[in-house]
């Protein structure tokens, strides 16, 4: 148990969490937290600083976020501005606008994909979002939030 317990301390937090079986019309802005959506959204907009979609969660909706993984279904635009992720569970449809994409093979995709400029960050801050992006991977695959 005291394992687990520091083990998730490194986990990012998730401010906002949308559980399966459950349904929210309207639109979000969680601002620099992250939301984790698992049920299903309906709305103009979805703006985070992270976003998780999980396997049982379906959007309907534009998304605009720094890091997005995808593992569930987008109908909708996708602003990402700086990196996003589409495993093999996922399916999107609407026009991605990115600079860094990751499609997993499984994934579906139809829509437009326009390659942004990828911004200029310091090394540092380059760091972090490699880490910040590991802790949503590994807080997607275990489903526990600190």
């Amino acid at each position: 148990m005291g394992q687990d317990k520091n083990h998730n301390k490194n986990l990012p937090k998730i401010e906002t969490f949308i559980a399966k079986n459950t349904f929210f019309a309207g639109d979000i802005d969680a601002g620099e937290g992250t939301i984790r959506i698992d049920g299903r959204v309906t709305g103009k907009f979805i703006k985070s600083q992270g976003i998780i979609i999980g396997e049982t969660g379906n959007v309907t909706s534009n998304i605009e976020a720094n890091i997005l993984i995808i593992s569930g279904e987008v109908t909708g635009d996708i602003k990402c501005l700086q990196k996003l992720e589409v495993l093999n569970t996922s399916k999107i449809t609407g026009n991605i606008e990115a600079p860094l994409i990751s499609l997993t093979e499984g994934a579906t995709f139809e829509g437009t994909c326009k390659m942004t400029k990828k911004t200029k960050m310091p090394a540092k801050n380059e760091k972090k979002l490699a880490h910040e992006i590991t802790k949503l991977k590994e807080t997607m695959q275990t489903g526990v939030t600190s």
